[in-house]
């Protein structure tokens, strides 16, 4: 699941007998269906990939504070990496706010261009 496997849609129950207004029911795409639970071997697999996407995202944002607290440290870890080149390349005033956000835990634009021209 990614990014685009939260964002909700609406879907509207059918009506019950002692209401003439039908009732919103909000679910997730990507949510598990009937048919996925049914056997106890997908709803493990499923189970797993959730926690391990989350996992992953907790693990991105311990590093992050984890680097602010220790200040000083030159060498970024790869998923720090990842982040600052994934977040500028979609938006530079948005890696700057949170560059800013966050004490400067984040390298310097310049920092990411010298990791560009050394990577090619």
């Amino acid at each position: 699941m990614n990014g685009v496997d939260l964002l909700r849609r609406e879907n509207f129950t059918p009506t019950n007998a002692n209401s003439s207004i039908p009732k919103k029911r909000y679910c997730f795409v990507g949510d598990f269906h009937e048919n996925d639970v049914m056997s106890p071997s997908k709803a493990k697999k499923l189970l797993s990939i959730v926690k391990a996407e989350r996992m992953s995202v907790l693990d991105a944002g311990a590093t992050l504070f984890k680097r602010i607290q220790k200040k000083g440290s030159k060498e970024f870890p790869v998923e720090l990496r990842a982040f600052a080149l994934i977040l500028s390349f979609y938006s530079s005033k948005a890696y700057e706010y949170v560059r800013k956000t966050f004490v400067n835990c984040l390298p310097h634009p310049v920092t990411l261009r010298k990791w560009l021209v050394y990577s090619c």
